[in-house]
């Protein structure tokens, strides 16, 4: 079954937060495009923020509306509150059709993604295959 828009962007708004709180975290060094620094991040952190962002752009953005991170506050990874929000191109219409595109492998994809990195955040044995322990404060 397809996606409903409201589905799609409840989704992709919960990684953009994510994404948002990796980011931020104390320990992660990002280069000069606002992207994490492998060389100056630990590894466990920069690889789930990597396996995170690669989420995000690869498998979300492509089924939401064109720009939709430019145009929403909820789906913006960095500078969010830059972002001026313009619902107007957000609307059910603008979402790209689920049947075309490989889009339902795209969000599937997506889903399992979602399962696996909640796994590696939550807990801390399975952390092991993203290079060591993560360390993110108060659950």
């Amino acid at each position: 079954m397809s996606p409903t828009p409201q589905e799609r962007f409840t989704e992709a708004s919960k990684h953009a937060t994510l994404i948002r709180a990796l980011l931020a975290h104390p320990s992660m060094r990002l280069n000069c495009e606002g992207l994490p620094d492998r060389s100056d991040t630990p590894a466990t952190l920069y690889n789930v923020a990597d396996f995170e962002l690669s989420t995000y752009k690869k498998y979300l953005l492509p089924i939401l509306p064109p720009d939709a991170d430019k145009n929403s506050k909820a789906l913006a990874i960095s500078k969010a509150d830059k972002v001026k929000e313009n619902p107007s191109l957000l609307t059910d219409d603008m979402y790209p059709r689920m049947n075309v595109g490989g889009f339902i492998e795209k969000w599937q994809d997506a889903i399992g993604r979602t399962v696996m990195i909640t796994s590696i955040i939550l807990e801390p044995r399975k952390q092991i295959l993203f290079g060591g322990f993560l360390t993110l404060g108060r659950r």
